[in-house]
């Protein structure tokens, strides 16, 4: 069943900042409704919610990281926090008995994956309300 424009007379001071009173909306759907035939009709306010996230996704990024290398990785980040170059990082390592690789590279590596996995479990989640609608459904 469709509500014709006539039947949904709204004038224009029901209207509030774009949004449709949904009170007197909905009482010049019912006056609409009692001049039709609505016998087993049922009047639905319907919406759509839509939630963006990335929980959704089974990732590496939600698996724990084994203690070693925690260690290994908050070590890492309290010295480049300091302003240290991952050359002096990796010098600092090797010395001090951490597991690392013999390039001093792996220290760079180490952090631009620490960099993405932050960047990727920070991301916002993004929800909302909208395309609110009157349904008819028979019953």
């Amino acid at each position: 069943m469709l509500i014709t424009n006539q039947c949904a007379d709204l004038s224009a001071h029901h209207v509030i900042d774009g949004f449709i009173d949904l009170g007197i909306f909905l009482q010049s759907v019912s006056k609409c409704c009692d001049t039709l035939d609505n016998v087993g009709w049922i009047s639905y306010l319907t919406f759509d919610y839509v939630i963006t996230s990335h929980q959704f996704f089974p990732s590496e990024y939600f698996k724990p990281i084994p203690k070693d290398k925690q260690k290994l990785h908050n070590e890492i980040k309290k010295l480049h926090e300091l302003g240290w170059g991952y050359t002096k990082i990796h010098r600092h390592l090797r010395e001090n008995g951490f597991q690392i690789g013999k390039s001093r590279t792996t220290v760079d590596k180490i952090l631009k994956k620490m960099k993405k996995k932050h960047e990727y479990l920070s991301q916002p989640i993004i929800d909302g309300i909208g395309n609110f609608r009157v349904e008819m459904k028979k019953v």
